[in-house]
């Protein structure tokens, strides 16, 4: 019944890869706008655009986790990472729980 029971409020607190997720997917769109006809990835990313996309994401409560190299991942969730300790843990007890 414990196990239950943490399980469910674990679920509920862990919610963080997806709306990661989405809230790349509306920095994304916000840079499409502000920049068009410009691309974040590929061989001819623009620095500008993986800049604001990593700054829409900082202002959102992520941080930017790969390599300052590494411009042409700003649209991959996987170099975010929740910013308040709250949001890390919560961050990896789902990443943990997904793994099992």
């Amino acid at each position: 019944m414990k196990l239950s029971f943490v399980f469910a409020v674990t679920m509920l607190l862990c919610s963080c890869i997806a709306d990661q997720k989405k809230q790349l997917v509306a920095c994304e769109t916000d840079a499409t706008r502000k920049y068009p006809g410009k691309t974040w990835h590929g061989p001819s990313a623009s620095i500008e655009m993986a800049g604001f996309i990593q700054a829409c994401m900082k202002s959102s409560g992520y941080a930017f986790t790969c390599g300052p190299d590494d411009t042409a991942l700003s649209g991959s969730y996987a170099c975010y990472r929740p910013s308040s300790e709250f949001g890390r843990w919560s961050y990896e007890i789902e990443r943990w729980l997904r793994q099992l």
